[in-house]
């Protein structure tokens, strides 16, 4: 699992990446902004929703927006499919439509 929190503590950024996160771990992300390790962030959860964190608003290098999930019928749509054709290509050992790299 990608944890944004444990490489900015470990120092395993790049220094001048940028990042989207899609989860509540907002203080470490905070500090690598301050020290100017991260080009950007983009966040769209944070803790103690629905209240911004004050450290977050003041950076100009950070993007917040509000957590809004796809729930269109067009993206269930798409979402079926692909989760039928990967279980078709997984059956017929042929290669996924979708895959996430571990390494």
């Amino acid at each position: 699992m990608f944890c944004a929190t444990c490489l900015l503590l470990t120092g395993k950024f790049v220094p001048g990446c940028g990042l989207i996160k899609r989860e509540s771990t907002h203080l470490a992300l905070s500090q690598g902004s301050v020290q100017g390790e991260l080009r950007g962030v983009g966040l769209d959860v944070f803790e103690n929703e629905p209240d911004v964190p004050e450290e977050l608003i003041a950076f100009d290098n950070v993007v917040l927006s509000p957590h809004c999930a796809v729930v269109t019928p067009e993206c269930f749509e798409a979402l079926k499919e692909l989760i039928a054709a990967n279980l078709k290509a997984f059956f017929s050992n042929e290669p996924l439509r979708s895959v996430i790299s571990l390494e």
